[in-house]
Formats: C-alpha cells, sequence, structure tokens
C-alpha cells in the first residue's frame, strides 16, 4: 500500500486476557485511500441461475455499481429482485441496468466501527453489537472490526460469529476523545481496498516509493486477519463483477468528532467515490463535541447535522440505539442490492481528479422505499493497475525483458500520470537503453513530481553525471543533504567535476520545512481532490529555492507549511484557490497568505508567483534565524 495521508494516533483496543492468536490487533496507522478498477465493458447479458446476471462486455462502456436499499411501505426488505426491476437515470438519461447482486445471494462485508471513548462506559453497547453480529451469515460474511476514541485504533478482519470479534468487543477498554471522523474514513478505505479499490492515494501528494528494485511496499500496519476474511481480492476477480461482495459500513457512536485530523469532507468523498453505504447507530448520551485543536489555531464546533447529512447521501440512514435498533439494521441490511448500469468511459482528455454524476433510480411496475446515493464521484485516475503495471516492470526487469519492462511501466504512466516512481523508472529503463535524452527529461519530470524521494534525487545526480550536466547533479546532491541524507562521498566526487559556489554552506544551512495538508475552508470535494496536486506545486517550488530544505516528514522539519483547499475551477484552466500558512516548530503560526494557482495542472505557468511565495517563506525564516542569534 504505501499510502501517505491521515495520521492518527493509535491508543484504543488494548484488550487484556485474551488467547495470544487474537492478541495481534495491530497498532498501525491507516490510510485514506482511491480507487482504480479496470474498465469493464459491455456486449451483452446472461442470465446467472442464482442472484444475478452475468455480463459478457466489449470495449464502449464500462460498468458502473450502485447500492440500492429496497423497502415496502411497511419497512420490510424488498427481495427476488433482479435487473429488469430496476431504473437507473444517470444525468438525466437511462442507462441499461446489466447487473444485480442480491441481498441473498452475495455476501456481505461490513465494517463495525465502535466508539470507544468515555463516555461510552456509561452505554450498554457491547451486548447489542455482539448480537448483531452473530445474526450475519458465519459461513460467508465478514467484518471489519475497528475502534477508536482520540485516535483510530487497532483492527480485525474476520467472520462474525469468530470469537476474537467477541471477546475483542467485551474486553476493550473506553476513554479518550473521538476521532470518529478519522474512523470511518479509514474503515472505508478498508472496506474499499478489501475489493481492490484504493481510495487513499486519492488524497495523497505522494506516491509509491521508488526503488530501482521496485520494492513496493507498504510500511503501514495491516489488520489482524482470520476466518479466511476478508475473501482475497485475486478470488474475486474484479474483471467479473458477479464476483464483487456487497459492502456497508455501521459507525456506533454516543457522540460528534472531537479529535479527527480528517474533514467531514474526507467522509463524504471516501464513501461516495467508493460506493458504500453507511450507517449511523446514534446511541444515547450524545453531548455534541468539539473538533481537536490544530497547530495553534481553535476549529469551528463539529456538526452533528453534517455526518447526518452525509450518511443519508451514501444511501444510507441514522438509526438510535434501542433494544431492536440492531434489527432493524439488519432488516436493512437484507434490502440491499448492488445494481451494476453501462456507462460511457471517461475521457481521457478529463483534467478532474474526479467525475461527479448525478443518478435516478427508480423500481419498474412497482412501488417501493429506495435508498441510494444521488451523487456519484468516478476517480479519473487508476491507482490499482498503476500499481499492478509496476509489479509487472519489476518482474520484466529481473528477467531481463527491457522491452517488456517499459511496456508495463508505460502501461503504468497511462493508469496514473503523476505516479513519480513510475516515471523515475522509465528514466532508468530509458537509461539502460541508452535514450539519454528521454532518460533526463523522465528524471527532471519524476523529481518535480516528488521532490523529497531521496532515491529518485540520487537517480536524477547519477544520469546528470553521467551526462556531464555536474551543476545539474550537485543540485540534487545539496537537495539530498538538506534533508540530512549522507551525500559527503558525492559532495567528494563532484568537486573533482566543479568547483562549488560561495554559497555552499549558506545552502548546506538550510532550514528544514514540510508542506502538508491543511483544514479544507469549503467542502468542495473537488478542490480536496485536487489539493495533493497543488502541493505538489508548492513542494516544487521550495524544492527549487537554494535556501530552503524540504523534508517530507514534519517530524523532521523545524517549519511547517499546511496548504489548504478552498475551491477550485472545473474548467481548463482550473484554477485553484486555497491559503497556505507557515507555523514554527512550536505550532505557533508565523506566517498566512492565500494562495491562486493559474493552472494547477500546469504549474510552471505560476512559476513565478510561486518563485515569490518560496522567496517571502525564505525572508521570514531568515528574520526568525537572525533574532536568534
Amino acid at each position: 500500500m504505501g499510502h501517505i495521508s491521515l495520521t492518527v494516533i493509535i491508543d484504543v483496543f488494548q484488550i487484556p486476557q485474551v488467547p495470544s492468536c487474537y492478541l495481534a490487533l495491530l497498532a498501525g496507522f491507516l490510510s485514506v485511500v482511491v480507487p482504480g478498477n479496470p474498465p469493464i465493458s459491455r456486449v451483452s447479458v446472461q442470465q446467472d441461475s442464482q442472484t444475478t446476471q452475468q455480463p459478457v462486455f466489449g470495449v464502449d462502456v464500462t460498468l458502473a455499481t450502485i447500492s440500492v436499499g429496497v423497502l415496502d411501505g411497511n419497512g420490510v426488505p424488498v427481495t427476488g429482485l433482479t435487473a429488469a426491476d430496476f431504473i437507473v437515470r444517470e444525468e438525466g438519461q437511462e442507462r441499461e441496468v446489466g447487473l444485480t447482486l442480491t441481498p441473498s445471494g452475495a455476501p456481505l462485508d461490513i465494517a463495525l466501527v465502535l466508539d470507544l471513548s468515555g463516555s461510552m462506559a456509561r452505554t450498554p453497547w457491547r451486548q447489542r453489537a455482539t448480537g448483531f453480529l452473530l445474526s450475519l451469515n458465519p459461513r460467508q460474511d465478514c467484518v471489519f472490526l475497528m475502534g477508536f476514541s482520540s485516535g483510530v485504533g487497532g483492527s480485525i478482519w474476520g467472520r462474525p460469529n469468530d470469537s476474537s470479534m467477541v471477546d475483542t468487543i467485551n474486553q476493550t477498554r473506553t476513554g479518550g476523545g473521538t476521532a470518529l471522523y478519522d474512523a470511518v474514513v479509514a474503515a472505508t478505505n478498508e472496506l474499499a481496498l478489501a475489493s481492490g479499490v484504493e481510495l487513499a492515494a486519492l488524497f495523497s501528494a505522494d506516491g509509491i516509493p521508488f526503488t530501482e528494485t521496485l520494492e513496493i511496499e507498504s510500511s503501514l500496519a495491516a489488520p489482524v486477519r482470520t476466518g479466511e476474511c476478508p475473501v482475497p481480492f485475486k478470488t474475486i476477480n474484479v474483471a467479473d463483477p458477479t464476483k464483487r461482495r456487497r459492502r456497508a459500513l455501521i459507525v456506533v457512536t454516543d457522540g460528534d468528532d472531537s479529535a479527527s485530523k480528517a474533514r467531514i469532507s474526507n467522509v463524504e468523498l471516501s464513501a461516495l467515490t467508493a460506493g458504500i453505504p453507511l450507517f449511523h447507530v446514534q446511541v444515547a448520551g450524545s453531548t455534541g463535541g468539539r473538533r481537536g485543536m490544530g497547530r495553534g489555531r481553535s476549529r469551528s464546533a463539529s456538526s452533528s447535522t453534517d455526518f447526518s447529512r452525509t450518511v443519508t447521501a451514501t444511501g444510507g440512514a441514522s438509526l438510535l440505539a434501542s433494544a431492536d435498533a440492531y434489527q432493524q439494521l439488519l432488516e436493512r441490511l437484507r434490502g440491499y442490492y448492488v445494481v451494476g448500469y453501462y456507462v460511457p468511459k471517461a475521457s481521457r482528455g478529463t483534467l478532474s481528479e474526479l467525475t461527479r454524476h448525478e443518478v435516478e433510480v427508480q423500481l419498474r411496475d412497482r412501488d417501493g422505499d429506495l435508498a441510494y446515493p444521488e451523487i456519484v464521484y468516478r476517480p479519473t485516475v487508476d491507482f490499482v493497475r498503476a500499481k499492478n503495471e509496476l509489479e509487472i516492470a519489476r518482474q520484466q526487469f529481473q528477467t531481463g525483458d527491457i522491452d517488456g519492462t517499459l511496456f508495463a511501466v508505460e502501461n503504468a504512466i497511462t493508469a496514473n500520470p503523476d505516479l513519480a516512481a513510475a516515471v523515475a523508472y522509465r528514466a532508468l529503463v530509458y537509461d539502460h537503453l541508452g535514450r539519454t535524452d528521454e532518460a533526463l527529461s523522465d528524471v527532471t519530470r519524476a523529481t518535480a513530481l516528488s521532490p523529497t524521494d531521496i532515491a529518485i534525487r540520487r537517480l536524477a545526480i547519477r544520469l546528470h553525471r553521467k551526462a556531464g550536466e555536474f551543476e545539474i547533479a550537485f543540485y540534487h546532491t545539496m537537495r539530498i543533504a538538506q534533508t540530512g541524507g549522507d551525500v559527503f562521498e558525492v559532495f567528494g566526487e563532484i568537486a573533482a567535476d566543479m568547483p562549488f559556489p560561495d554559497d555552499f554552506l549558506q545552502q548546506f544551512e538550510a532550514p528544514r520545512i514540510a508542506v502538508v495538508p491543511g483544514d479544507s475552508e469549503e467542502n468542495n470535494l473537488f478542490a480536496r481532490a485536487a489539493l495533493p496536486k497543488a502541493i505538489r506545486t508548492i513542494r516544487q517550488a521550495i524544492a527549487e529555492a537554494p535556501f530552503l530544505g524540504l523534508v517530507a516528514d514534519p517530524s523532521d522539519a523545524a517549519f511547517v507549511a499546511e496548504v489548504a483547499d478552498r475551491d477550485i475551477d472545473q474548467d481548463a484552466p482550473r484554477r485553484f484557490r486555497g491559503r497556505i500558512r507557515l507555523f514554527d516548530s512550536n505550532g505557533k503560526e508565523i506566517y498566512e497568505k492565500g494562495l491562486t494557482l493559474d493552472n494547477v495542472d500546469a504549474p510552471n505557468k505560476d512559476a513565478d508567483d510561486l518563485k515569490e511565495i518560496a522567496k517571502h517563506v525564505r525572508e521570514i525564516l531568515k528574520e526568525i534565524s537572525d533574532a536568534k542569534r
């Protein structure tokens, strides 16, 4: 996975006296994340004997899916529906329905997200949550169990009747605040990932770290897995939608968010992009909450209305906790279908990270109460395919198949043009083939996409020295040195090629600064999705400033710049508007300025403005440094 996204503190699910095989509940950070199913196209439809229609595909359309809950006038789930019973309109145009996964035939993956804050100690939620699990299908359904309080806790996958699930619920401790949004985003990511959809990359300005051997590994701990859950994605086969499972996320809490770094926009975007309905079990005793403090500034109170609106927008529902609340929830889940319908493939010229679609679902020739998301979002970048193609490239390179390696890398770049590791790997292949100019062009682009990736910098040093471009090699060497990297041997080699500049020591001692996402100023999902690109642009500007040292980890930085999103134009050139704030190591705000990127998709067009920002930041840091002397 290797995602870099929301960082949350692990302080829950501390479970005493549980068998050792279940004590592996992981204290690891979870990320937020983005989809990448290969396009699926239609030719014809055949009837499946048990639960669904089996589609056979062509090349002109792709299959979109949506979760639809169907109840009759008495609130009883309507069963036995097929594709012929649904009418789906997208953007006002009726689409052909070619797939229906029924509640009786399609297994269910549920994320059960439990509030373990201190106030929950006074509520009888344990017995009810356990009873709900035991009501699920123990042979087919899977459960992802996660706890949260002031941070997101350990997690476990398993069958609903697995003793580890029951023990975890009954023996875990409560205490702390309520990081509701962080938990919902993390659980949404895990459910989506189990189906081969990666959400975290949509929020991340970083990608897969580059190594010349392309070892794609995650630094994030994975959940404990028991009972063959989740069903391995490779056995589901995303190319065959009838093998997909139904999914739902249930959060049990008694209060509003009080501790998350995520915003409600992150929750909404994650759920609507993943196509996962949210269900909110409202435990009595909610007193509201206040958002946690940021870097020395207050945040406005979190609104339970916002969360309820988001739950409804996903096609889910909010229920007041009671003796029969979980039975009501189970009945609702028994009435949820996955409906697949054909839509045109997205245009390759689409600039936006997302496409937004208005959806209307009706039943044909019958009445019913339908719950579904009226707005859906689809990412325009295929993150999963890009990662898979990189793995193929690694395997081809190891076997000496350079043509196959280049083919796979170019497929990865087509799937995700901003994936720095893929661009850098293509530079490596070009160098191997003696295509020097193309190799230098790619390594330059790769460093711009990920200026804090030290491995890409080292590749750039090697290629530019090989081409006799020693000043550029020095530039990349200095950027590594500014982060604390050991490059003294490289400096010694470059010294034989060129004299060092007079300001060498001033560059070497440049203050270190990290650039990270800040709070959204508005609930604009398109701007939120474009924020990683804006952050990469600001990082590039700071990386090119000779007297600022850009680092990836804020804990390694003397100063942190936060970039917030506000809005973005939908038509080219896309103008991104937000704000940049600068904080010292004590969290004190020392600089704030409105930020406008006239063309976020072509950052070089804003070069003068970005240089001005970097220059101004440098002047402020110099004043602080001089004042301390």
